[in-house]
């Protein structure tokens, strides 16, 4: 799918951004789809989308593979016209900005007080993966776990076994570095991704694991 029509319309708007997101996913370019991922996450924000809402935008779009869908998307969070000229913060957006900013800001403060920087090797199952959609799906994964300060330091993608006109038993075996707990990665990875294994790679024989 090339989204050379919309691009054209509305070059410099959200639209554009997200168009051009979509057409570097098909090259299937890391890079590509890294910058154009941060810069349309950048302006959902200025356009005040909470946290929230703009994960539910990347995501979706991240997904998409065909017009429909991106018209679909647009449409239903009235991302229309060139917000870089008609966007103006309203008293709300502004207030909501800078709740994220402080909550962000304290949550770096408390991190610096108490590094507890936790390894785990996880093997995930990953859900509704074919053969045509298995390299979106690691990126989405991806891009999951670094919304949520999961770094990532590996992943692999593990096709266990074809069931049925290009549906796989996919999973995922991925080793990440966090300062959450146990349960708490176990609350943001489910129920997107289920579980299969857990592991703590760097604890200490006298240290609980929280």
């Amino acid at each position: 799918m090339k989204l050379k029509t919309i691009i054209k319309e509305d070059e410099g708007s959200i639209r554009d951004l997200m168009a051009r997101f979509i057409n570097a996913n098909q090259k299937d370019s890391k890079r590509a789809h890294d910058k154009w991922m941060s810069m349309v996450a950048t302006r959902l924000m200025d356009l005040g989308f909470v946290g929230r809402i703009r994960k539910q935008i990347m995501i979706a779009l991240d997904t998409i593979v065909n017009q429909k869908q991106f018209d679909t998307l647009i449409a239903k969070y009235k991302l229309f016209g060139d917000y870089a000229d008609s966007f103006r913060p309203t008293e709300s957006t502004l207030a909501n900005a800078l709740k994220e900013a402080e909550d962000d800001s304290q949550n770096d403060i408390e991190a610096d007080v108490a590094d507890t920087s936790k390894k785990f090797k996880l093997v995930l199952e990953i859900p509704f993966t074919t053969t045509d959609n298995k390299d979106q799906k690691l990126r989405r994964l991806k891009y999951d776990l670094s919304l949520n300060d999961i770094e990532a330091e590996a992943i692999q993608g593990i096709n266990v076994a074809e069931l049925d006109q290009g549906v796989l038993d996919y999973q995922a075996v991925v080793y990440v570095s966090t300062t959450l707990t146990r349960s708490e990665l176990t609350a943001v990875l489910e129920p997107d991704y289920k579980i299969a294994k857990m592991q703590r790679l760097n604890q200490k024989p006298a240290e609980e694991d929280a």
